[in-house]
């Protein structure tokens, strides 16, 4: 059946009013300063203007962009689950979606929206490379905190910052709900982050999936 099927019960949450932030993909050439473009995939986010010999956003990476300003704007949140996922095929030069600071009122706009949740099971971002300066810390683990149904916790090549790191793991040493755990394809920097992370997983209740599958530990 569809999505609209609503099979499990774990029905839409209804779009409140609030007006939809302007955005706009400025210039032919997409955003002006490339130099703000943040991803993991590096120099593959750009390509080389045969006529102007400038580097250029590519092709995929601007329509990685403005695909995944839609999933933050539209995506349809569920009572139970809130999944923001953006799949890339083999064939695809790149592996997550580009941050640009003018993406960044999508991202608080989606963010506003967890609060409304009182039943979460499932948070999960997966490919989008999150806004820097500790913007999970501040805007996603505040409203997961008030959450005392959330069994599942997936936040998988997101190029989460330091902080938001060392926040994430002190909301896995408070919380005794989580049955899954997945931060893949996260940096792990710090040494003091990567030994807490493995006390508070040891000490967890329930915790019985992790995948920490290509992290660079410290």
């Amino acid at each position: 059946g569809s999505d609209d099927d609503n099979d499990d019960g774990d029905e839409f949450i209804e779009r409140d009013e609030r007006p939809l932030p302007r955005v706009r993909y400025e210039g032919k050439d997409g955003y002006a300063d490339l130099s703000l473009h943040q991803s993991v995939d590096g120099d593959k986010i750009f390509r080389l203007s045969w006529w102007s010999g400038r580097n250029l956003l590519s092709w995929a990476a601007r329509r990685s962009i403005i695909n995944g300003q839609n999933d933050l704007l539209f995506s349809k949140q569920r009572k139970r689950s809130i999944i923001l996922e953006r799949v890339f095929g083999r064939s695809s030069t790149l592996s997550q979606v580009p941050y640009h600071p003018k993406m960044l009122s999508c991202y608080e706009y989606f963010a506003q929206g967890i609060r409304r949740h009182t039943s979460l099971e499932t948070f999960k971002i997966t490919n989008f490379h999150l806004p820097p300066s500790s913007w999970l810390r501040k805007n996603i683990i505040p409203p997961l905190e008030n959450i005392n149904s959330l069994n599942a916790l997936e936040l998988s090549n997101c190029s989460l910052s330091t902080d938001d790191l060392s926040s994430l793991v002190d909301f896995v040493a408070n919380n005794t709900t989580l049955s899954t755990l997945n931060i893949s394809h996260s940096d792990i920097e710090s040494e003091d982050t990567a030994k807490a992370l493995a006390k508070a997983l040891k000490k967890h209740p329930s915790i019985c999936n992790v995948n920490l599958a290509y992290c660079r530990l410290a």
